[in-house]
């Protein structure tokens, strides 16, 4: 016995012994200047990492091994013994392989460089891993945020961020200029097919810092942009970029053959340069590396040009390397890791004031994304139990809640010492009281939320605690929801609001079922009685906040106090599509003036029998189409954020009588399409179109009713110098347009062009016709029944991203002036967050 406990404990102390951290340095022999992501391996292990931006490494081994070898294209590779000690620090100083130009003989063209693009373009199709019908793959990403340009000297004593930057400096001193804020990692599956047309990625684990700005954590993706230098243009951060490899890449950007690379005697690299002909293009600037057997993209590292429009972003560091896959007799190259640093202005420019930073180091935020990819499988038939998966298919709990030796065994790249140190500064602030306050105020600003409770109710958001409108005068209202916490599957919520003008106490009470978050399926109940504040649009404010009445056009309240009981029931049926259906009983009360008349078909009405308060029964059916959209979960509802391709629904409503209140018998169908897509080489083109048709004869607030706009705050969804109420028709088609230039044109004026402002066009029609009948029972109102041949039309110019917030547009009305209560011309001023 006693020498098993003795070998034990050899065996311990030799394993302690060869647990080593070994960080350090990768230059050029010669100018002494980093070497960015140089390649690190440790002899005879399964350990290796990737030197950073400025060339500097960590790895944590735990198998013995003799030496480190570092490695990168254009260098001679180089190995150092490693010693005894647990923490060892290494110098390496590479030596180029480079040859020069005119050693090797590239082509015979004038332009070398051309020549060379050429040929690469030509070889595009059998390089581009998008030629395979599917593939698959792993993804491993890292992202960090950092506070750079740290002054140390700088900081206040006592203050919160003397209290973060001690905590981090206590574990990591290597960089005093760097202060990291946020760490997370998160491990997928990606899937791509050409046909069916499938693009999913399904997370299979996160890992957070563990504070309550983790609810945050699907804000940072915008910062996580992926790109292929295969394709002709790359949307990134919301704008369209052309790539050096593009078809048309030579109108862009001038080329330089630096030097060839030889790798062994029989295998060479041709390093070229890519710079853009032009300012204020969309463009970048930086290396490729090309092999000369298929004149493929061995690896990348590039810029955003320097003046390129784009709001917040100070700089974007791209680098990518390929490693080649095979399928059969088909080869083609695919990232094997893609980093990407992101720099936020700072300062005045951070309002889009022009006066530059160049020369001063202010601190900025930076976004670090490390993206590792293995497990690639090619032409794999993709299964039917992943088509329901979406990038947010889970709960949170699903995925967050795993081990640290799963994350050990899972990561496909090491953690290095600052990343280490992250995990284990936070875990030593979050039991400083004064840190955890800061994190739930600073939380509680950024989200209008507050949550309490032990993270079982939140309540908010602030932005509808105290508003204005002209029924009700000033306004406050308070709502209260429960969380994940609370019950998984259970949501409870409701508000109360108070006008003190009408003296009328407003709420409502609901609960949510989520029967499943993949495929997503989810009933809802809810009962509330108020005026019409609710917006259906989940990119839109609703009209419960001050900005609404501060922007107010001088026009009588349109407002109508709703009184409903609805049962929703929402699911998705495959990949693409989702289907909502509700029953709902309502009630309207308009401020405005409106009245009805009991349809009791032979009876002839008299003034007697004029009604204003209106009741009806309806059942809806409401399909959706959106193919690879983002979208987000919030407060138990699925919220759409993106896609750019078109978006379909189609909607049937009956409506029937139930109540000795409801009188009306009726059937609605409405089908719509909306897109955003990009416009080479900087535009954003947006268009809505619907039409639909009404069968019945009824008051004409059942009717169609084409969303005027009340204020001086412009809205994507509605006829801006059209006044609420104004038109309403049984038979209807519209259409809204809007052209962002991105710059096209401000970009090339002196002085103007600092300022970053955009310019954009708009153009919006409508056309409706109302029945004989309809017209005749919705006399008693004065509303307009249909546009008659010539449509509603108004168009517009204005001016985005201004102070890289703000905008204002300029819109005229073309016909239909014969209202005296409509303004022909109108400046609606808006507010737009976008790159």
């Amino acid at each position: 016995m006693k020498y098993t406990i003795l070998l034990l404990m050899i065996s311990f102390g030799a394993y302690a012994q060869s647990s080593k951290t070994l960080s350090g340095k990768v230059m050029d022999g010669s100018t002494k200047e980093p070497i960015p992501f140089a390649n690190i391996q440790i002899k005879g292990t399964k350990f290796g990492t990737q030197a950073n931006f400025d060339g500097f490494f960590s790895i944590k081994i735990t198998q013995p091994s003799d030496s480190i070898t570092v490695s990168m294209v254009g260098y001679l590779p180089q190995s150092q013994l490693i010693g005894s000690p647990a923490t060892q620090n290494f110098i390496f100083l590479l030596t180029s392989t480079s040859v020069k130009l005119n050693e090797v003989k590239v082509t015979a063209y004038a332009d070398p460089g051309k020549a060379l693009w050429k040929k690469v373009i030509a070889r595009k199709p059998y390089n581009n891993f998008d030629k395979f019908n599917n593939y698959q793959y792993e993804i491993y990403n890292k992202t960090e945020i950092d506070l750079k340009n740290v002054k140390h000297e700088k900081i206040r004593k006592g203050s919160m961020k003397e209290l973060v930057y001690s905590a981090y400096q206590n574990l990591d001193s290597s960089n005093k200029s760097v202060m990291p804020l946020y760490f997370y990692e998160t491990l997928s599956a990606f899937y791509h097919s050409k046909k069916p047309p499938i693009q999913i990625q399904n997370i299979k684990a996160k890992k957070t810092i563990g504070l309550e700005t983790d609810k945050f954590i699907r804000q940072f993706d915008k910062y996580n942009e992926r790109i292929n230098i295969y394709e002709n243009w790359n949307i990134l951060y919301s704008n369209n970029f052309v790539s050096p490899i593009s078809d048309v890449g030579v109108h862009y950007y001038k080329y330089e053959v630096l030097d060839t690379i030889m790798t062994d005697p029989s295998h060479r690299y041709f390093r070229m340069k890519f710079t853009p002909k032009r300012r204020n293009e969309n463009t970048f600037v930086g290396e490729m590396w090309i092999e000369d057997d298929s004149y493929a993209v061995q690896k990348f590292d590039m810029y955003i040009s320097q003046d390129v429009n784009m709001n917040f972003i100070k700089s974007v560091h791209f680098f990518q390397d390929f490693v080649p896959v095979l399928s059969d007799t088909m080869k083609a190259w695919m990232p094997k890791k893609s980093i990407s640093e992101v720099e936020i202005e700072s300062g005045p420019e951070l309002i889009g004031l022009p006066f530059s930073s160049k020369n001063k180091k202010r601190e900025n935020l930076s976004f670090t994304n490390t993206t590792t990819f293995d497990q690639v499988k090619i032409n794999e038939e993709i299964r039917d139990s992943v088509l329901f998966e979406s990038r947010y298919s889970k709960t949170d709990s699903a995925y967050l809640h795993k081990t640290e030796s799963f994350w050990k065994s899972a990561r496909l790249d090491s953690l290095n010492k600052p990343e280490v140190a992250i995990y284990q500064a936070v875990d030593s602030l979050k039991e400083n009281k004064r840190f955890k306050r800061t994190v739930r105020l600073t939380t509680f600003l950024a989200s209008g939320y507050w949550d309490f409770a032990h993270h079982t109710l939140r309540a908010g958001p602030y932005s509808s605690f105290l508003s204005r409108n002209l029924t009700e005068g000033w306004r406050t209202r308070f709502g209260l929801w429960t969380l994940e916490d609370f019950n998984k599957k259970i949501n409870l919520n409701g508000y109360v609001a108070y006008g003190f003008a009408d003296k009328r106490l407003k709420g409502g009470l609901g609960i949510k079922y989520l029967h499943s978050i993949s495929p997503w399926v989810k009933t809802e109940f809810y009962a509330h009685k108020d005026y019409d504040m609710v917006t259906v649009n989940d990119d839109e404010l609703d009209k419960d906040n001050i900005f609404n009445f501060a922007f107010r056009k001088p026009i009588p309240s349109y407002q109508i106090f709703i009184g409903e009981l609805k049962l929703l029931h929402e699911r998705q049926l495959t990949e693409n599509w989702t289907m909502k259906t509700a029953v709902a009983y309502k009630s309207f009360d308009p401020v405005f003036h409106f009245v009805y008349q009991k349809n009791d078909g032979d009876e002839v009405p008299t003034p007697i029998d004029n009604l204003h308060q209106l009741y009806t029964t309806e059942a809806t059916t409401d399909f959706r189409y959106a193919h690879n959209e983002r979208t987000t979960i919030l407060n138990y509802d699925k919220i759409h954020l993106s896609t750019p391709f078109p978006v379909l629904h189609v909607k049937y409503t009956l409506g029937f009588e139930t109540t000795a209140k409801t009188f009306f018998n009726y059937n609605k169908v409405d089908v719509g399409i909306i897109q955003t897509f990009k416009l080479p080489p900087k535009g954003t083109f947006y268009y809505n179109l619907s039409m639909g048709k009404t069968f019945g004869t009824l008051p004409y607030i059942l009717l169609h009713v084409p969303r005027g706009n009340e204020a001086y705050f412009l809205s994507s969804y509605a006829f801006n110098t059209m006044n609420p109420y104004e038109f309403a028709d049984d038979r209807y088609a519209s259409l809204l347009t809007r052209y962002s230039l991105g710059g096209f044109i401000f970009d090339k004026i002196p002085l103007l062009n600092k300022l970053d402002w955009r310019e954009r066009m708009s153009a919006n029609l409508y056309w409706g016709s109302m029945s004989a009948a309809n017209k005749a029972y919705n006399s008693l109102n004065q509303i307009r029944t249909g546009t008659g041949n010539i449509p509603f039309a108004e168009a517009g110019v204005g001016i985005e991203n201004i102070f890289h917030v703000f905008t204002v547009d300029a819109i005229w009305r073309l016909n239909h002036n014969d209202n005296p209560a409509i303004s022909r011309f109108g400046i609606f001023t808006g507010l737009q967050l976008k790159f």
